[in-house]
C-alpha cells in the first residue's frame, strides 16, 4: 500500500461538516465514497484515514489535507470524476506510512470573511484583534470552560474590499469552535456589546465572557503547513475542473454569501499560478 496526502477544496454550505457522520451528508463521506468507487480503498479503517481539520457545518476550505493508504497508484482526476462539483482534489503528495495529517501539521491558517455593516466600528475591531497574538488564557473561547493557555502566531485584520473585512488567524492548532468565538468577540467589541478592557481581562484569565460565535459560513480553512520535505504536486486539470464547475454557482451567490466570492477568488489565483 502507498500512502497519500490530498489537498481538498470544498464549499461547505450544504454539508454537515467535514467529518463523516451517520445519515448525514459530509465532505469526508463524499471523499470516501469516491475513493471506494475508484478502487483506491475498501473501507475507512484499513485505509488509515486522517485529516488536518474537522471543519464544522458550513465552513469552507481551500486546502484541507486528507491522508489515506491507497491500494493502487493515485490519479487525482479519477477521484474528481466521482466527486460533486463543490469538492475538488487539486494537489497530492506521497507521504510516509506514519504520516498523520492532523498530528504532523505545524500551522493552520484560517480566514474569516466579515461583511461590513455601518453599526460596527472597524477601528475597535482592529484594536481588539491586536490583543490575541501570543500566549493567553482562552477559557472564554472554548466549549468547555476551563483554564487553557493557547498561543496564536498571527491575528491580522485587513480590508482588501470596501465591503469586506478579512480576519486571518494562524496557530499550530485550534479547538473546535474556537475561531468562531474569537471572531464573535471582535464583532461584539465592534458593536459596543463588550469593551476592549473586557476582552483583555478575559485573555488574562481575570474573567470569563459569554461570547456569541460568528456564523460558520464566513470561515475558510486557507492552508495547513507541514515539514518542508512534504511536497505537494498540483494537478492543473483539477484546478481547471474546479474553476469550470464552480464558477457559475458561485457567481450566482456572490451577493448572498461573501465568503463564497472569496473562495472563488482564491481558487482563481491558484489557477493563474499553476495553469
Amino acid at each position: 500500500m502507498k500512502r497519500y496526502a490530498l489537498k481538498i477544496f470544498y464549499i461547505g454550505s450544504r454539508y454537515h461538516g467535514f467529518a463523516i457522520q451517520p445519515d448525514k451528508l459530509t465532505v469526508e463521506g463524499e471523499l470516501i465514497s469516491a475513493l471506494k468507487k475508484c478502487g483506491y480503498i475498501k473501507d475507512r479503517k484499513n485505509a488509515k484515514i486522517n485529516y488536518a481539520s474537522r471543519t464544522d457545518k458550513g465552513v469552507h476550505a481551500v486546502s484541507q489535507v486528507f491522508a489515506f493508504n491507497s491500494l493502487k497508484p493515485l490519479i487525482p482526476m479519477h477521484v474528481n470524476s466521482f466527486l460533486p462539483p463543490d469538492i475538488t482534489v487539486w494537489a497530492y503528495a506521497s507521504v510516509g506510512d506514519k504520516f498523520n495529517a492532523r498530528k504532523d501539521a505545524t500551522e493552520r491558517h484560517y480566514l474569516y470573511v466579515l461583511p461590513i455593516i455601518s453599526s460596527v466600528s472597524i477601528k475597535k475591531i482592529e484594536e481588539a484583534s491586536s490583543l490575541f497574538e501570543g500566549q493567553h488564557d482562552f477559557s472564554s473561547f472554548m466549549r468547555k470552560r476551563q483554564k487553557v493557555i493557547w498561543e496564536i502566531k498571527e491575528f491580522k485584520v485587513s480590508q482588501p474590499h470596501g465591503s469586506l473585512l478579512y480576519i486571518e488567524i494562524k496557530a499550530p492548532s485550534f479547538t473546535r469552535g474556537m475561531i468562531l468565538k474569537m471572531v464573535g468577540s471582535l464583532i461584539m467589541v465592534g458593536l459596543g456589546k463588550i469593551s476592549l478592557r473586557d476582552l483583555e481581562n478575559a485573555l488574562e484569565g481575570k474573567t470569563t465572557l459569554n461570547i456569541t460565535p460568528a456564523p460558520a459560513e464566513g470561515l475558510i480553512l486557507l492552508n495547513v503547513k507541514y515539514r518542508e520535505d512534504i511536497c505537494f504536486q498540483v494537478e492543473p486539470k483539477a484546478l481547471e475542473r474546479a474553476l469550470n464547475k464552480l464558477q457559475d454557482e458561485i457567481k450566482n451567490l456572490i451577493t448572498k454569501t461573501s465568503s463564497r466570492y472569496v473562495l472563488f477568488s482564491l481558487l482563481k489565483s491558484i489557477g493563474h499560478a499553476f495553469l
